[in-house]
């Protein structure tokens, strides 16, 4: 009668086989939540940002500029000329008020209208890059399509506002 003690060296080789499944399973689900995640978190993180800097230019009477690109975002008040500013964007006086990189993997599509940025009066009301009221819903969202709960930021004049990318319908649905 043979006595076994132990693995032999195929079983062990199966259970670690398994194992590397079992695991590689578990990265791929886990990178997808931690996508979901990210987006969401800079999503909420970008339209708490642009809300700052609307109340910002009513509280202060500035104008306040958002420059877009499809991985980063800048802040600006309206700093030079006059007490209250001069109403154009001068990206070497004005003061930068918040610079965000986005991750290429995170990168942004912007519309066309909104493609110089925009802009918040100093009453709060949001114009285009070239000082024209923005009266038209404009979507700007992530590119790529992670699932996240939030996944775009519309502006709907009076406010901006945070939303999930309906691809049907073209347009971000507001949460």
């Amino acid at each position: 009668m043979i006595n076994k003690k132990g693995f032999t060296l195929i079983e062990l080789l199966i259970i670690i086989a398994i194992i590397g499944i079992l695991v590689g399973i578990a990265a791929t689900g886990g990178m997808a939540l931690i996508d979901k995640t990210n987006v969401t978190n800079f999503i909420k993180q970008m339209n708490a940002d642009f809300m700052d800097a609307q109340v910002s230019s009513m509280q202060r009477s500035r104008m306040h500029f958002i420059v877009l690109t499809p991985t980063s975002y800048t802040i600006f008040e309206d700093t030079t000329g006059g007490p209250n500013g001069d109403g154009i964007l001068n990206i070497a006086l004005d003061r930068r008020i918040k610079q965000v990189s986005i991750s290429q993997r995170y990168a942004m599509t912007i519309p066309p209208l909104l493609a110089a940025g925009f802009n918040f009066t100093r009453r709060g009301n949001i114009v285009d890059s070239f000082g024209n009221d923005v009266v038209v819903q404009q979507n700007f969202r992530v590119t790529q399509n992670f699932n996240a709960p939030l996944d775009c930021i519309a502006i709907i004049p009076p406010r901006t506002r945070a939303g999930v990318w309906d691809a049907v319908g073209g347009t971000c649905r507001v949460q």
